[in-house]
């Protein structure tokens, strides 16, 4: 081994000194350096010589690059990878603590110790299987145990799930003692690692080895607690589909138990105890009682700590003892495992009481920290020049932390902080973050701008100011991927996710990665908060109901009820839907809200009356008389930007009111007469009255005769027909058909024209004129990336023309999913397939995914404001009062009869003096609701 040894010190000198062997592996060993140029000691990983087959080293490239793309603190830290003398290494970080099984050669770990561990191993392993990637060696000899964390190492035979190229199918890969049953077949998966996770910690808690032949319910679970050992039977089941879904709901089991305060052995005694319980008591008291058992969810967790605003003394200003309480949170948010309420909150196992106060030139912070108990913790007191307070949330975040936190301690010095910033910037981005929750945008984004003013590398401050332009619904030059990437290390972990969620194009990934934030960190308010706003705008387009998004909505207005973003879609939520007691309790709790002036949009006053127009709507009427009775050229303006919002309320009458108001208003420019011609045209079609609906989207034209608005005018005309609007006369159809063919002739237009004209031929089962209008639409696209994905519509139709709707729906699969808003071609493609695709599914007999399709007109997805022609928003909308009829009769086949119920009881609402082409699909909703019952 000498020999290896000076082998490796020659290969890899002069960059790294190599001391000695610390471990060796089957494939692997494990040398300990010295890194000259940074000075710090590492651990270098070499393939064994005789194992450096091309598989092998490949393997071994691999398991490097996995480590170097995972960033968790639970997860070993890989520095560089390479090839020298013809060895093949990586470095990584040097972990000083000692193996899980080196520890339990002393013995099991106690209760606390094994659910801790079980967190973070199954945080880890989140992280890793959100790559596509199962890591199939979970084991106590690859879980290391430093002083304040676990760390879970040797990736070396991880693979995705969908990569069998470096395992043979018969080449058993893995430790077989930890193993999964189906590891032995290579049918792994994610759940395949939750086994071998259940299998160490059930012998770190009773200090045997799980004998994988025993079924759970038949295993000595003696010195296991019982609710430990409720989550580990179903991570040991021997069929995958009956395990835990995925780590995340594991691990969330594992906090629930650390969050209770009985971790009792599931001793003889307690098992009578409970069965006796189970025989006498009725469900609900033993819920409370026993909240582990299965078949009580629980109260949720609450989080760990709560730091409200501090008290102030001396001249201090109140607002500072606010900016104070918000920097600390701020630093210790960003600390892996420690959930922290909404600085307005006081609900948590620990809260802070501190207190600013001035002597001389001096702040003087002192600070408690209350346990659930009422026991206090007095921290060191601390004080800085009041032009340099912003070092001091630091230091007392640390002493909280040794105090309350003290396996966080040596994480804490790793988290990004605001002390680095100058004293003015802080102030004036902390103050941009209490605006921005009150809903005055223009102030919150003259804070951010100020601070970038002050500092220009204040990353934070960038972010904030690009997320409050987006709010705004105005253009943004700040180059967000641009910063992040130049500024990495000023972000802690969860900023870090929400980040790169927010840059990911693809919607369902981006969903994923928010959720995955979510889940590491369920009490972080703006986790929360960004999560919901996303399933808010873009869900539906991905088949998540509004209901979803208006449940984690509801979860961050628990957190902070003050918060006026989220207020405003959760009213807008339950408006729509049509919630008429939630509607109204959250618009009064958003009118509490004190919004200083700034030029903003008065949110409160449109959603009172959107909430009249949908629930009251005769005094909405009179209050829009008296609201419109003095408007001037700045209410006039603010009108043009929000009445065609009036569609995604579900109030169509308002928006037909308000657009008929502006139109006729003698004062207005052309282009407002447009705006309310085309607000009317928009909500005249989704009545039922498409007919005069066209008739006010060409006054549109003619008071504004864009080339967009001429080929909008006509695709009206031609697409309605496919998106089931009924209802149109053919002289109508076949004037837009003449206008297309036309414009088909010419560049850009022309492959919309194209498509508009191949989707019309799918809709009357002309298989010749769809190739003919295929063909010419390819012809157009010319590599263009949003003209190609017209044209593989409308290959998918041509594939369900001859019936193959299996092939049109996986050729269709990848379409729009990037992210709609301004990718497009076409504004009236989203509403085409989705509607396709939900008709193909029923077509083969999947129902539950047509339900998910149909749904897609619930999105809030638009750029900027609804301004000038119609956005494709609008289109989903004024054509989902349609979808609705058919989604509600999904919804009843598959057994959801108050939803659809409430659905075609809304449409006999809707449509209540529809054109007469239109009547019979209004008798179909009718007859829907007959159904019902009162």
């Amino acid at each position: 081994m000498s020999f290896l040894l000076e082998r490796v010190r020659k290969a890899l000198r002069p960059h790294y000194e190599v001391e000695r062997e610390l471990a060796s592996g089957g494939m692997g060993i494990v040398f300990v350096a010295h890194d000259p140029t940074l000075d710090r000691r590492v651990a270098i990983k070499v393939l064994r010589p005789e194992m450096a087959t091309a598989v092998a080293a490949e393997r071994f490239l691999r398991e490097a690059r996995l480590l170097a793309t995972l960033s968790h603190p639970n997860i070993v830290a890989i520095h560089q990878a390479g090839e020298a003398g013809g060895l093949h290494y990586y470095v990584m970080d040097l972990i000083e603590g000692e193996s899980l099984a080196a520890r339990l050669e002393r013995g099991p770990l106690s209760p606390p110790d094994v659910a801790s561990l079980g967190v973070q191993l199954l945080s880890a392993l989140e992280a890793v299987h959100q790559l596509g990637t199962v890591h199939r060696d979970v084991k106590p000899a690859n879980i290391f145990l430093m002083k304040d964390r676990a760390l879970l190492g040797d990736f070396g035979i991880a693979r995705t799930s969908s990569d069998p190229t470096l395992t043979k199918p018969d080449q058993w890969v893995g430790t077989p003692a930890y193993a999964a049953p189906e590891q032995s077949t290579g049918d792994v998966s994610p759940r395949t690692d939750l086994y071998s996770v259940g299998m160490v910690l059930y012998e770190a808690c009773s200090g045997r080895r799980w004998s994988p032949e025993v079924r759970a319910a038949d295993a000595d679970w003696t010195g296991v607690p019982l609710r430990v050992a409720a989550s580990l039977k179903r991570a040991l089941a021997r069929s995958p589909d009956n395990r835990w879904a995925d780590a995340t709901e594991f691990r969330k089991a594992l906090e629930r138990i650390q969050h209770r305060s009985i971790l009792r052995p599931a001793g003889v005694m307690a098992l009578i105890a409970a069965a006796a319980l189970l025989l006498l008591v009725p469900p609900a008291p033993l819920c409370n009682l026993f909240s582990w058992w299965p078949r009580c969810g629980g109260p949720p967790a609450l989080p760990d700590l709560a730091i409200p605003p501090l008290a102030v003394a001396g001249g201090v200003e109140q607002r500072l003892g606010h900016e104070f309480a918000e920097a600390l949170h701020f630093k210790l948010r960003g600390l892996p495992g420690i959930e922290l309420a909404h600085p307005d909150s006081t609900r948590a196992h620990n809260r802070t009481e501190g207190r600013l106060t001035r002597q001389g030139d001096e702040l003087l912070v002192s600070m408690d920290v209350l346990d659930a108990n009422g026991e206090r913790i007095r921290l060191p007191e601390h004080r800085a020049k009041e032009i340099a307070w912003a070092a001091l949330p630091d230091s007392i975040g640390l002493d909280l932390v040794r105090e309350v936190f003290p396996r966080s301690v040596a994480v804490y010095g790793s988290i990004p902080s605001l002390a680095t910033k100058e004293f003015r910037a802080i102030s004036e981005f902390l103050a941009g973050e209490i605006a921005f929750g009150r809903d005055a945008w223009t102030v919150a984004a003259d804070h951010f701008e100020a601070a970038l003013t002050i500092d220009s590398t204040f990353a934070q401050a960038a972010w904030r100011l690009a997320d409050t332009r987006r709010w705004r619904r105005i253009p943004s030059d700040i180059d967000l991927a641009g910063v992040y990437a130049a500024h990495k290390a000023d972000f802690g972990p969860l900023d870090t996710l929400l980040i790169v969620a927010q840059l990911e194009p693809e919607l369902a990934r981006r969903s994923r990665i928010y959720a995955h934030a979510d889940s590491l960190y369920p009490h972080d308010f703006y986790s929360k908060f960004v999560y919901g706003n996303e399933l808010f705008h873009r869900g539906p387009l991905s088949g998540v109901p509004l209901e979803q998004a208006l449940n984690t909505m509801e979860v961050a207005r628990t957190l902070n009820p003050r918060f006026g973003p989220v207020l405003n879609q959760v009213a807008w939520a339950y408006i729509s839907l049509g919630r008429r007691q939630e509607a109204a309790r959250t618009v009064a709790q958003r009118d509490s809200i004190d919004t200083p002036p700034g030029g903003d949009l008065d949110v409160g006053r449109y959603l009172g009356l959107a909430y009249l127009y949908r629930f009251a709507p005769d005094s909405a009427e009179a209050i829009e008389r008296v609201l419109l009775a003095g408007a001037d050229e700045a209410l006039i303006t603010e009108l043009v930007r929000v009445v065609r919002m009036a569609l995604s309320f579900d109030i169509p009458d308002a928006q037909l009111q308000l657009g008929g108001w502006l139109a006729s208003l003698p004062d207005a420019t052309p282009l407002q007469h447009a705006a309310g011609h085309t607000a009317q045209g928009l909500a005249l079609i989704a009545i039922g009255r498409p007919v005069r609906g066209l008739a006010h989207l060409d006054s549109a034209l003619t008071l504004s005769p864009t080339d967009e608005a001429l080929l909008q005018a006509n695709e009206w005309r031609v697409l309605l027909p496919a998106l089931g609007v009924e209802g149109l006369p053919e002289n109508e159809m076949n004037r837009g058909r003449q206008v297309l063919k036309t414009v088909a002739s010419d560049g850009h237009p022309g492959v919309r024209a194209a498509w508009a004209l191949g989707v019309d031929a799918y809709h009357r089962n002309d298989a010749a004129g769809l190739e003919t209008w295929l063909t010419r639409a390819r012809q157009h696209a010319m590599g263009d990336e949003s003209s190609t994905r017209l044209v593989t519509l409308l290959d998918a139709m041509r594939r369900a023309l001859t019936g193959d709707h299996e092939g049109a729906l996986e050729l269709s699969r990848p379409l729009f999913t990037n992210d709609s808003a301004g990718r497009v071609a076409d504004p009236f493609a989203r509403a085409t397939l989705h509607r396709h695709r939900a008709i193909w599914y029923e077509k083969i007999g999947q129902p539950q995914h047509a339900e998910k399709e149909w749904l897609w007109y619930e999105n809030s997805d638009f750029p900027g404001w609804l301004e000038g022609e119609a956005h494709a928003a609008e289109i989903d909308w004024a054509v989902g009062t349609y979808a609705r009829l058919e989604r509600s009769r999904v919804l009843r086949a598959l057994g959801n009869e108050e939803r659809a119920c409430q659905m075609v009881r809304r449409l006999v609402e809707i449509w209540r003096d529809p054109e007469p082409r239109v009547i019979p699909l209004r008798d179909r909703a009718v007859a829907g609701a007959g159904e019902c019952g009162s």
